[in-house]
């Protein structure tokens, strides 16, 4: 009896072992897991504030600073910080970054045919489509006397084409006389910001 009784306590003993080291492992093993799910969070994350900071380090609340960044009929941004964040862009490698293109094909034409006032107001019209087009995370900048551009930031390629078709929806219920053009592009791993902005140029009549 006490040998069979040493035995049982050796047995519940191994049991016990084999318990606690399998528990370990699984343990390691989520821990692991844990710690990976952990990581591509805080890549993301990091993505995510950095294009964030590409964007804020150039929209500063000091108004004299914000007076050189917005185009002055539109109040949309202009030219010159449309290139400061390309540039921007370019140097991070951002990635999940679309560009919307639209111009005025016929503004020329119609500066002929119409007054200064009719012409502004039909930019400001265009203007207020894009701004109310844009999501909250997009940029929109006046880069020329026609032609304008949404950035958007954080996006997917098929989020970019329901995004043009729902701008030039919008662009067509202003039923105005002006002739639109519009081209886009989404930048992937792969392309840089620059070829996209190329692309994006590439433009076709709507």
């Amino acid at each position: 009896i006490g040998e069979r009784t040493y035995d049982a306590k050796i047995a519940t003993l191994l049991l016990c072992f084999i318990n606690i080291a399998l528990t370990s492992i699984f343990s390691l093993s989520n821990r692991k897991k844990i710690l990976q799910i952990h990581a591509m969070q805080n890549d993301l994350a990091a993505k995510n504030i950095l294009v964030q900071q590409q964007s804020e380090r150039l929209i500063s609340p000091d108004e004299d600073t914000r007076e050189k960044c917005d185009d002055a009929l539109t109040g949309l941004y202009n030219r010159k910080f449309f290139e400061s964040l390309i540039a921007k862009l370019a140097e991070r490698n951002a990635e999940n970054v679309s560009i919307i293109y639209l111009r005025i094909s016929n503004l020329l034409a119609l500066s002929d045919e119409k007054g200064v006032e009719d012409i502004n107001l039909l930019i400001k019209d265009t203007a207020k489509v894009l701004t109310n087009h844009a999501d909250e995370n997009d940029i929109c900048a006046r880069i020329s006397k026609k032609e304008f551009v949404i950035i958007k930031l954080n996006t997917t390629k098929e989020a970019t084409v329901l995004a043009v078709h729902s701008l030039i929806s919008e662009l067509n219920a202003l039923g105005s006389a002006a002739k639109f053009a519009a081209g886009s592009s989404f930048k992937e791993t792969s392309k840089t910001i620059e070829s996209a902005l190329e692309e994006a140029y590439e433009i076709q009549s709507i």
